[in-house]
């Protein structure tokens, strides 16, 4: 399951970039590749990896107001660990 690492409010017109730092996790390894799981009302509309491969990043838009979403994020690392993490967003009108 993946640790909850924050929370966050978006209006339902706009497109917001969220970024996850994995610094503290990948204990002198890199994130290698990067999987998001977005519900159903949001729209992904791009994602990648930082140039020092240990921050991850989802552009969002979308959603309902007065709706909370839970978006997880699913790393491997180059040393073949897996690592996940999920965040809140609520939308607001």
């Amino acid at each position: 399951m993946a640790r909850l690492v924050g929370q966050d409010f978006k209006d339902k017109d706009e497109s917001i970039a969220y970024t996850l730092d994995w610094t503290a996790d990948v204990n002198g390894s890199t994130v290698n590749t990067s999987t998001w799981s977005v519900p159903s009302g949001l729209t992904n509309e791009s994602t990648s990896i930082g140039s020092a491969a240990v921050t991850t990043s989802i552009r969002l838009a979308g959603g309902m107001p007065g709706q909370t979403y839970i978006v997880e994020n699913t790393v491997t690392l180059l040393n073949g660990e897996d690592l996940q993490a999920a965040f809140r967003v609520t939308v607001q009108d």
